[in-house]
């Protein structure tokens, strides 16, 4: 299911409107539930997350501590050495360095380090000390590194400490807090007769006391970010913390009367908020649990007019664009398409009466619930596809229920790719979800997911492991291990979910529903045997005599053939399909009709593949040690790859995107290098999302192919991928400066051919001394002035002439009737005068030229 858990502590902060109440602090919107519109809904209603904040650049003191804007944070962490975590008996040090990364999902700028108590006495921990705005003590029991911590933490603002000597003591906003027992881990504040900010501090260190007890890496990172944003700096993910107070009150009675009576005269709809109200509003197990087990249409009613219509809260909430997480590009041999993926999905339904039984998860919100079945299907209507979450319920009286979700199903712009849909308990959820990987035998599947409750201030990631009857798959087996760690999740983070007893499932479809369309588990090749012939009736005109049973218009057949798989055939010449007897599947019409034409586009890919020279190694290592960071690279233009396999050798994976689809069939394969076609009108939120999101990529490079871009557009999106700091791009080209023919290819053949040229190549003819670059220096280049750079490469006069057959000269030469060979045949024969043996390779010179820069600061 993976559904969505949206509604619970927004509910719970809302029913402390009405009921009387202990005090609670509000929850933040970083853990997924079941059903994930349902729990936390209405948190925000009350009162705000921590003290009231100091003016920005004030450290210790006073009641809120510091603010420093959008500086970066830093955070010290040291943990006993040695020392055994109750997540699965995961080391401390592992769990900690894993919370560093994910520390970066939420905020680029949060920088923390991680050291085992075995580094005191270092200058590295002492320095580190000295600048750090939180230090976090795990299991710290040695009375020397006691000692030592004391003596060395007297400066820092920010403390607090889990599992450790009780010497040591917390500390919020440069006040300390005492500890006095097991039952309440921080015990009590000094001065506790003071008020205002003392008070707020006692419920931010509740929170993050029961955040930690519940021992999950969710609630680990809430305990640092509420520390965070309470005494350092604002959390953007923990902005529908700040309170509303009567503001809400008045929008939920101008607005929701009768639904709010409603609610509070039906048994199971105020059973739900007197649950919700016991419960503490960062506990997402027990939030859920009570909606849950007291669904009804008014508790329904009350989310939807207070939320969904109205937006009493004022909340809000975006998809989160990290982790980033790629989706497989290849299944058994094949290039993932966007049937092949839903396929996927749709799993063992038929051989089964579900398509797939979550085996485990990352939340134990969401994985308390046992028995979880899904269910992925077509829908009548062309083009629909949906998906159903089943799952069991014990309810807080005793009772096993089951539990039903519908999701609608779109796709997204890359295979693999997904949105989902669904109105639960009154509140809109929408997702992103990723196929990572379906084994070839069906026998597991890993799906990630980011969501967003946006009227309910809720954005949340996730993942769920499956497989066919609920049994857990190796979890060491390579293939698994890799797509686990694609996800950014460890083995021990896995919440596994009870599926014994799960006897009664309200499984079934409905009656009009379609299953698999390509493939199946154990019928890979039924309903794909099809008879399909496609025959030439002329050089550019094509009859496909096949169908397809079901589609309906020859349009659909149409809209799937993309016009850039034609980009090597003359613009006049098109296809044209007449289809007759529906019967068999238009993607293996599209792929015969490819094959078909790829004598019409294999050619040039192959050719510039093998006549173009090849980049100098020394280019990338030097990009690279101007990058902070070597984990994700973007080739933009990346024709057949001949950047992206150098960029894979440093960097932990490339996405590389070229707008021509037979470029990108004939890439040169690399299992680090994910290539994509990107088509000309794709919008600048749709790259972004594609090449990995919002501030994701170290370094973006453009190889001989910018001047063909459309260049403030591409320069918007390198800005907003780029990591700021230690972002860079990279952009470079070449000409005909050839040596030792620089006065024959430049200053004759050039002059020949350039009535024929597109007028964009004239940037790239010009050295880029004219292509607008405004990013920051690096040493390499500035605007108007490239950075000269040599590729020496052997060549012999084939390969020459080769390499000159490459440019799109000859292409729009042709096209305009005029045969390039003949007008610049003087020049080339002075050339094949000067080689001599044509078959004798000699060392050429391209005389390139390179800029790269950082983004500019933001003001």
């Amino acid at each position: 299911m993976a559904a969505t858990p949206t509604t619970s502590a927004s509910a719970a902060a809302t029913t402390r409107l009405f009921l009387p109440t202990r005090r609670h602090l509000h929850e933040t919107a970083s853990v997924p539930a079941p059903s994930r519109t349902i729990a936390r809904r209405y948190s925000g209603g009350v009162r705000s997350l921590g003290p009231p904040r100091a003016a920005a650049g004030e450290r210790g003191g006073g009641a809120g501590g510091t603010i420093t804007g959008k500086g970066a944070v830093r955070i010290v962490s040291i943990v006993g050495d040695g020392s055994i975590s109750p997540l699965k008996d995961t080391p401390w040090e592992e769990v900690m360095r894993h919370t560093a990364n994910r520390m970066k999902w939420v905020d680029e700028g949060f920088e923390m380090l991680v050291f085992t108590d075995k580094s005191i006495g270092h200058d590295e921990l002492r320095k580190e000390l000295a600048q750090c705005d939180m230090l976090v003590n795990v299991a710290i029991t040695s009375q020397e590194t006691v000692q030592w911590l004391i003596n060395n933490s007297e400066d820092i603002p920010n403390i607090i400490c889990f599992q450790s000597s009780p010497t040591l003591e917390n500390k919020l906003g440069g006040r300390y807090v005492q500890y006095t027992g097991r039952q309440d881990m921080f015990g009590k504040l000094t001065n506790i007769g003071e008020t205002g900010g003392m008070k707020e501090s006692a419920e931010v260190l509740k929170a993050v006391s029961n955040a930690w007890e519940r021992h999950n890496s969710d609630d680990i990172r809430f305990c640092l970010l509420v520390v965070v944003n309470a005494y350092i700096r604002p959390v953007d993910m923990l902005q529908n913390l700040r309170a509303k107070g009567l503001s809400t009150l008045s929008c939920m009675i101008r607005n929701c009367g009768p639904q709010i009576l409603n609610c509070l005269f039906d048994p199971n709809c105020r059973k739900a908020l007197q649950c919700l109200n016991s419960c503490s509003p960062t506990d997402q197990v027990c939030n859920y649990r009570c909606i849950a087990s007291y669904e009804s249409p008014h508790l329904e009613a009350f989310s939807l007019c207070v939320l969904q219509k109205n937006n009493c809260l004022d909340l809000n909430a975006e998809i989160p664009s990290k982790p980033s997480v790629p989706p497989l590009t290849m299944f058994r041999e094949q290039m993932l398409s966007h049937e092949l993926a839903e396929d996927m999905f749709v799993g063992w339904l038929d051989n089964l009466e579900w398509s797939w039984r979550v085996v485990a998860g990352q939340n134990p919100a969401y994985d308390q619930f046992p028995c979880q079945y899904q269910l992925f299907y077509r829908g009548k209507a062309k083009g629909s596809f949906w998906y159903e979450p089943i799952f069991q319920v014990r309810t807080l009286e005793g009772e096993l229920v089951w539990r039903r979700r519908k999701y609608r199903v779109r796709r997204a712009l890359i295979p693999g790719t997904f949105y989902f849909s669904v109105l639960d308990n009154g509140v809109v959820s929408k997702e992103f979800w990723t196929i990572v990987d379906v084994s070839d035998d069906f026998s597991w599947g890993l799906f990630h997911y980011h969501g967003a409750a946006q009227a309910a201030g809720l954005a949340y990631t996730g993942a769920v492991l499956v497989s066919p009857d609920g049994s857990c798959p190796d979890l060491d087996v390579p293939r698994l291990a890799s797509a686990l760690d694609k996800c950014g999740i460890k083995k021990w983070e896995l919440y596994m979910v009870d599926n014994c007893s799960c006897t009664g499932a309200p499984l079934g479809t409905p009656g009009d529903a379609k299953l698999h369309y390509q493939i199946a588990p154990g019928k890979e090749s039924e309903g794909s045997q099809m008879t399909c012939t496609v025959a030439p009736l002329s050089q550019a005109v094509w009859t496909v005599v096949c169908g397809y049973c079901g589609l309906d218009p020859v349009q659909e057949l149409l809209a799937l053939l993309h016009p850039l798989d034609y980009k090597y055939i003359h613009p006049q010449q098109f296809a044209l399909f007449t289809v007759q007897d529906w019967s068999c599947s238009p993607v293996e019409v599209i792929e015969k009709q490819r094959a078909r034409m790829a004598g019409l586009y294999e050619r040039p890919s192959e050719t510039y593949t093998k006549k173009r020279p090849r980049y100098p190694d020394a280019w990338f290592s030097k990009l690279a040690a101007l990058t902070a960071g070597h984990h994700r690279a973007w080739d933009a233009g990346c024709g057949t790859g001949q950047a992206s396999i150098s960029i894979a050798e440093q960097y932990d994976s490339v996405v590389a995107t070229d707008a021509s689809e037979g470029q990108i069939r004939h890439a040169v394969a690399h299992p680090k290098v994910r290539y994509l076609h990107t088509p000309v009108d794709l919008s600048e939120d749709d790259l972004v999302a594609m090449v990995g999101g919002e501030g994701s990529l170290d370094l973006v490079v453009v190889a001989t192919s910018i001047h063909w871009f459309d260049i403030p557009l591409f320069y918007a999106v390198a800005n907003r991928v780029l990591k700021r700091p230690g972002g860079v791009l990279a952009v470079w080209g070449y000409n005909y400066e050839i040596h030792p023919f620089e006065d024959k290819l430049h200053g004759q053949l050039y002059p020949a051919m350039r009535p024929y040229m597109d007028p964009r190549t004239r940037l790239a003819m010009d050295r880029y001394r004219d292509l607008p670059f405004p990013f920051e220096p690096v040493g390499v280049g500035r605007e108007g002035e490239p950075a000269d750079v040599d590729i020496e490469v052997d060549m012999t006069l084939d390969d020459l002439v080769g390499f000159l057959k490459t440019g799109s000269v000859v292409t729009t030469a042709r096209e305009k009737g005029v045969d390039l060979e003949a007008v610049t045949k003087g020049v080339m024969k002075g050339v094949e005068a000067e080689w001599g043996d044509p078959a004798v390779a000699r060392k050429l010179v391209f005389k390139a030229f390179m800029l790269a820069g950082k983004p500019k600061v933001l003001n």
